[in-house]
């Protein structure tokens, strides 16, 4: 599958989208954006994190007076044969506005015909949708064929659209959802080539002409000359007196004109009234738009359906243990690629140590009127406060061991991003999986090794979010997510509450905490799960002694993933295994999970061979590092800025600690080496390690694909 456009629509909360702040959230494609602050005084889009997808701030637009001069991206379709879009949008409640069905968001418009996909809100509650032409007065074009489940309003939706080459097809998912949806289709229906995904609302159903009066609309001419005079559109001679005469017609025709109106006709549809209403409210109160709507995760391609966006997460390979510092190292941390959720991580060196990350101010997890944002990246903002001659990450802690075998303490030694720095306790945890103590194999799809069923499915069975850990004879816990999709708020800002309780016998009270947030991050990891991978060692004998000797806890790694699904390695651990052996068969079928939760850094024995390079998991972030200057897809020359905190490690001094790996704009590159020790540095990269070839902006966020994550 060719997939022409996948962007996530994330930047700077606040922020109006930009060419250049769009290309840097795109995997692949471009989407343009028009009137990001509307049009004659109204309308807006900005960055917003009121709602996010995947941790990931979204793009909010409010309406403007008119449909052209609302907020809009812009995407191009592949110009021939079929094609598939999806994208997310937070649909709000309308009938609150007192309209009930009638009023609508025009949410989709496709230039090339003339048409627009709009949507009201059905008598239940439910997502309803249309064809509607340019002319908002026009009737609208009703599907041909509904099925499918009803969707609620008042959540965040997957919109997918596809036009088989005859037919279009309109589906609407709740979230992640991949099974029920309400599905719409037109036939015989070509929308056209280009495709625009705005927020403007209006009210349907309603046209004031000259000669209408109060006895021929319920009223509405005498309300409509109120309104433009609590405006200051002047009706000197007859006023309100529910006749629409002259006098009227050139109040209106003064408003068209001064709101930026296509057509100024003085006749007054659904665009103008609307617009009136809006500017009722806004003189008011200049914010006082109607609900907004927001936009996330949008997505093109020309062969094939592209289903839920997945969670951007780190990739490695390796886990087990957990760091206690001798002093205190303040880092950030985050949720997906640079999404920080507030506050600082603190290791202290106490034997009791907390290993969660720990906010101070907004967080994720909330505990006892404390932020917690547990078990998250790890990236650095300050140096520790033990003895350093440059500031410092923790990112490899070379131990030597105590007398007890147990606890190892690291040297102090100055440094930068990718190196140890602080002295240190480490303790091993011994519950977490780790590459050098568990077994693992790696299975290539595209060269058949992975046999059908393959497919992700949403999976609620083991959801938690909202942990008590008690203490025998002693204190209890309580850790709760209170942001991102899973939350415990009721729907539809959240899922509801999850709760479950445990019972520990831990040396210190303190130690709960950890325990608490440990079982939310795993009850909360947000990421689809593969249930069935199936091997058919008959077709692939080579496979046979490394798949039939796979034990449950067993690290599975799928490489080469089909085209429907992201490119890179799906980590997965394997929960349990059918076996089917018999004359004609042998087929192995692993049931398995994410394997994102249980990947976590790591401190090693010195006395160990110490693998370092691209997978391992031991580096600290920097807490904001961009390009310098634009580079071209094939350029293996990178110029980058650490705006906050000490730069990347260079290659002269930390020569063994390379190759690392990149992220910029969606795509992996691998770091072979770095000149300079200052803010500014020259990194030498090999490009697309993740099949994502384009060129980045200057200004571009780059950071590291696979940083530390703490551990419990």
């Amino acid at each position: 599958m060719a997939t022409l456009v996948d962007n996530r629509l994330d930047g700077t909360p606040g922020a109006a989208p930009t060419p250049a702040s769009l290309a840097a959230s795109a995997t692949v494609g471009t989407v343009g954006v028009a009137n990001a602050g509307g049009t004659a005084g109204a309308g807006r889009a900005r960055y917003d994190n009121a709602q996010t997808v995947h941790g990931l701030s979204t793009i909010r637009i409010d309406t403007s007076y008119q449909r052209v001069g609302t907020p809009r991206l812009t995407l191009a379709l592949p110009q021939s044969g079929p094609w598939w879009a999806r994208w997310y949008v937070w649909m709000p409640t309308m009938q609150n506005s007192g309209f009930g069905i009638d009023e609508v968001r025009l949410h989709a418009s496709f230039p090339d015909t003339g048409l627009n996909l709009v949507i009201h809100e059905t008598a239940s509650g439910n997502a309803g949708t249309r064809l509607q032409p340019n002319d908002l007065a026009a009737s609208a074009i009703n599907w041909n064929a509904e099925t499918g489940n009803a969707i609620g309003i008042g959540q965040w939706w997957r919109l997918e659209l596809h036009f088989d080459g005859g037919d279009f097809t309109s589906r609407v998912y709740a979230g992640h959802d991949t099974i029920r949806a309400r599905v719409h289709t037109w036939n015989g229906r070509d929308v056209g080539r280009s495709l625009a995904l705005t927020g403007y609302r209006y009210r349907r159903g309603v046209i004031l002409r000259p000669g209408d009066t109060d006895a021929t609309t319920g009223g509405q001419v005498s309300q409509m000359q109120r309104d433009l005079m609590a405006l200051g559109y002047e009706l000197p001679q007859w006023g309100a007196d529910g006749d629409y005469g002259q006098e009227a017609a050139n109040a209106v025709v003064a408003f068209q004109s001064g709101h930026g109106y296509g057509v100024v006709d003085g006749i007054a549809g659904p665009e103008t009234l609307a617009g009136i209403a809006l500017a009722l409210r806004l003189q008011a109160n200049a914010n006082d738009y109607p609900d907004p709507l927001w936009l996330s995760h949008v997505a093109v391609s020309d062969s094939g359906p592209i289903g839920p966006a997945p969670q951007q997460q780190d990739i490695t390979t390796s886990a087990s243990a957990t760091v206690a510092v001798a002093g205190t190292l303040a880092v950030r941390a985050v949720q997906g690629p640079q999404q920080p959720v507030g506050g600082e991580l603190r290791l202290t060196g106490a034997a009791s140590a907390t290993r969660t990350a720990r906010t101070t101010a907004t967080g994720t997890l909330s505990a006892a009127g404390l932020a917690e944002a547990a078990h998250r990246t790890a990236r650095t903002d300050a140096s520790t406060s033990t003895t350093a001659s440059s500031a410092a990450a923790v990112a490899k802690a070379s131990t030597t061991a105590a007398a007890d075998g147990m606890v190892a303490r690291t040297g102090a030694e100055a440094g930068k991003h990718g190196v140890t720095t602080a002295a240190a306790t480490a303790r091993a945890s011994g519950v977490a999986w780790s590459g050098g103590a568990r077994s693992a194999i790696a299975l290539d799809y595209a060269a058949g090794h992975v046999s059908a069923p393959f497919e992700p499915v949403d999976d609620d069975q083991a959801l938690t979010n909202d942990v008590v850990a008690r203490r025998i004879d002693g204190a209890e816990f309580r850790v709760t997510l209170q942001t991102g999709p899973l939350n415990a708020a009721d729907p539809p800002l959240g899922v509801g509450r999850y709760e479950t309780s445990v019972e520990l016998n831990t040396m210190y009270d303190v130690q709960l905490r950890d325990h608490a947030g440990w079982r939310v991050h795993l009850g909360t990891w947000d990421e689809a799960r593969y249930p069935t991978v199936s091997v058919d060692l008959v077709r692939n004998p080579g496979l046979t002694e490394n798949v039939a000797s796979r034990e449950s806890g067993d690290w599975l790694q799928v490489l080469n993933p089909p085209p429907w699904l992201p490119p890179g390695p799906i980590d997965l651990l394997i929960e349990g295994y059918t076996e089917t052996l018999n004359t004609h068969t042998w087929r192995v079928e692993f049931n398995a999970s994410s394997g994102g939760p249980w990947v976590v850094g790591v401190v090693d024995d010195p006395d160990d061979e110490e693998p370092t390079g691209p997978r391992d998991p031991n580096r600290a972030d920097t807490a904001a590092c961009e390009l310098t200057a634009a580079v071209d897809a094939g350029d293996t020359t990178l110029t980058v800025t650490t705006t906050v905190g000490p730069p990347w490690i260079d290659s002269a001094s930390y020569a063994d600690m390379f190759p690392l790996d990149l992220v910029l704009g969606g795509e992996i590159v691998r770091v072979t080496a770095i000149e300079g020790t200052g803010a500014t540095q020259t990194l030498t990269v090999e490009r697309s390690l993740n099949r994502i070839a384009k060129p980045h902006p200057a200004g571009t966020a780059v950071s590291l694909a696979r940083p530390a994550v703490v551990g419990l």
